[in-house]
């Protein structure tokens, strides 16, 4: 799937058809920071050796977005210490929420699978970043 954009010219009354974007990505959230960059996270779909993993995107004029890559996990290394390509967001569970003018958080869901398992979802766990843009103009 790629997201699609629509465009509102009278807030909100009426909207144009859907166009699908480059973005092979789901479920984003957007906000526009302070300093006019506008922040998306999504969950990107077939990042090699890893189906789903929320990516940060900035904008300088909401049309145009640039993939800054992957959102940090505190949870990495998986079983025994090692790197486990299992260890990675769903990329279904992402948002964002201003902290400063420039900054903002994150948060996602993780999955680990060196967590216990008493229930389907419990090998999974939220996890949080904190970002600054800032952009010479």
């Amino acid at each position: 799937r790629y997201l699609y954009k629509v465009v509102s010219a009278d807030n909100g009354k009426t909207w144009s058809n859907p166009v699908p974007t480059k973005i092979k990505a789901i479920y984003p959230d957007i906000l526009k920071l302070d300093n006019g960059i506008y922040v998306m996270v999504c969950g990107v779909r077939d990042v090699p050796g890893c189906p789903q993993q929320p990516h940060i995107f900035l904008s300088k004029d909401g049309e145009n977005f640039q993939d800054m890559g992957s959102v940090y996990y505190s949870r990495p290394a998986g079983w025994n210490g090692k790197q486990d390509p299992r260890c990675w967001g769903t990329g279904s569970s992402q948002c964002l929420e201003k902290a400063s003018p420039n900054s903002f958080y994150v948060a996602f869901e993780g999955s680990d699978p060196a967590l216990p398992q008493t229930t389907p979802y419990s090998r999974h766990y939220m996890d949080f970043n904190h970002f600054e843009v800032n952009f010479a103009k």
